[in-house]
């Protein structure tokens, strides 16, 4: 049997993660008390700096397991895709 921790479901996770990401249309989201990690930090921030959520203005990651370093990236990655379609206006 396949334990929840191994690879290929860690894999399905990001996967589920990232098609949500893609269905997200309002400009806030609350991501508190979720299991959010470094990976799906990353991946957000990967969305965010490819412009594939250019509506998403603030988002709150308090209290998931994702690193300082991680929620700090986010965060960043937030601030520069208002900065672009601020500019861009």
């Amino acid at each position: 049997a396949m334990r929840a921790s191994s690879p290929f479901w860690r894999r399905r996770r990001q996967v589920r993660f990232r098609r949500r990401l893609e269905c997200w249309r309002s400009s806030r989201r609350n991501l508190s008390f979720t299991n959010i990690t470094d990976a799906g930090c990353a991946a957000l921030a990967a969305a965010l700096d490819s412009g594939s959520l250019p509506a998403l203005e603030t988002i709150n990651l308090h209290s998931s397991p994702a690193s300082t370093t991680a929620m700090v990236a986010v965060r960043e990655a937030v601030c520069e895709a208002l900065a672009k379609a601020r500019a861009a206006v």
